[in-house]
């Protein structure tokens, strides 16, 4: 059958339909193999208060990650620490960690100011200091603190504003 330029070709919808399908799934399958991680903090790294450099990824306990972002000023923030470093002594599996981002004069927060933090607190989980705000994709603006959890994957699971809540983390973990 000869068919002139600008005809429409004659189709088989049911073999169209089936190449449609493995279009679709050869497509489905790239995208997974050129997906990024999971892990949407795998490429940041801050700095303890002793200025020792700490992947995010490097503090994912076998069973998540919970990431506290605050500031030193902040009530709120204050009052989680202690319990925060109870949550992560009853449940070791799970990493915990604090981010300030602002010191007591509401300025970038400094190592000085986060040491003498993380002392006032005898907290046994990392304190970390992020000055630029790097881990504003994590939390967005909600205000402090937020707590971010991950999957050991690193996959978020749950993002909280305000008060530590340790049964809502173990229900996202």
């Amino acid at each position: 059958m000869l068919v002139a330029c600008g005809d429409p070709l004659p189709t088989d919808t049911a073999a169209d339909a089936a190449d449609t399908a493995d279009t679709a799934a050869d497509t489905a399958d790239t995208a997974a193999d050129t997906a990024p991680p999971a892990w949407t903090g795998s490429d940041l790294s801050l700095q303890d208060c002793d200025a020792t450099p700490r992947p995010l990824a490097s503090l994912v306990g076998p069973a998540g990650l919970v990431l506290a972002v605050g500031a030193a000023w902040c009530g709120p923030c204050q009052e989680d620490a202690p319990v925060m470093e109870a949550f992560r002594a009853e449940h070791p599996d799970i990493g915990v960690a604090q981010v300030l981002v602002e010191g007591s004069d509401a300025q970038p927060i400094t190592r000085l100011e986060c040491a003498e933090w993380a002392e006032s607190f005898a907290l046994g989980y990392p304190v970390l200091v992020d000055p630029l705000f790097l881990t504003e994709p994590l939390v967005g603006t909600d205000g402090f603190p937020v707590h971010v959890v991950f999957a050991p994957d690193g996959t978020e699971v749950l993002r909280a504003p305000g008060a530590f809540d340790g049964a809502a983390v173990l229900a996202a973990l």
